[in-house]
């Protein structure tokens, strides 16, 4: 742990990821660092068809520049919305280009209503045949029209053509979501836990 602060000199936060493979002391060890907040994860499963019908949507790849700016706009609302830390635009910053880095293997997808994005969700192929979507997010005015349904649909089969079988996604296991995803046919697996500091916060 002590090379981290080597290895990332320079950025203004650390974070670290554990699942039911981290070795228990590792874990134990986590918890004793200072300054870092801890953040729960359930991960579900979905191993069949997604049981929904969608109403038909404009979804769209993020693909150019303008496209990226909308999805940032979506992210910071859903930072606002949903993080008990004020808004760190910095941070964000820097998240935004760690995601775009892992581009082209993770596709991203906007909904598009009233002229502008409602929705976000992401995609990708995972390993071991394994897919993965993640990161959905609609705006307040839009949500309850099926935008988050079309979304899943979407990706789901984006990461199935692209040669997987199980998709699995995330959700706060204080939150409402993981009753819609069961509700698609996603089932709990696991919980994983993040711990994230933020330096030199102002």
């Amino acid at each position: 742990m002590g090379r981290v602060d080597v290895e990332y000199a320079g950025y203004t936060h650390r974070r670290y990821d554990i699942d039911p493979l981290t070795p228990p002391l590792v874990a134990a060890r986590l918890t004793m660092l200072e300054g870092y907040k801890p953040s729960d994860l359930l991960v579900q499963l979905l191993e069949g068809d997604l049981q929904a019908t969608p109403p038909p949507c404009d979804i769209r790849q993020v693909i150019t520049e303008d496209d990226w700016a909308a999805y940032r706009r979506l992210d910071e609302l859903w930072w606002r919305e949903s993080s008990t830390d004020p808004y760190d635009p910095e941070l964000h910053g820097e998240l935004s280009r760690s995601f775009r880095a892992k581009q082209p293997h993770v596709y991203s997808w906007l909904v598009w209503v009233d002229g502008g994005a409602r929705a976000f969700l992401s995609s990708w192929p995972g390993e071991n045949g394994i897919g993965m979507v993640e990161d959905l997010y609609t705006e307040p005015e839009y949500r309850h029209r099926g935008l988050a349904t079309a979304l899943l649909a979407r990706c789901v089969d984006d990461a199935r053509e692209r040669g997987v079988g199980p998709i699995l996604i995330n959700a706060s296991p204080s939150d409402t979501p993981k009753l819609m995803y069961a509700a698609l046919g996603f089932r709990p697996l696991y919980l994983s836990r993040s711990y994230t500091r933020v330096l030199n916060a102002k």
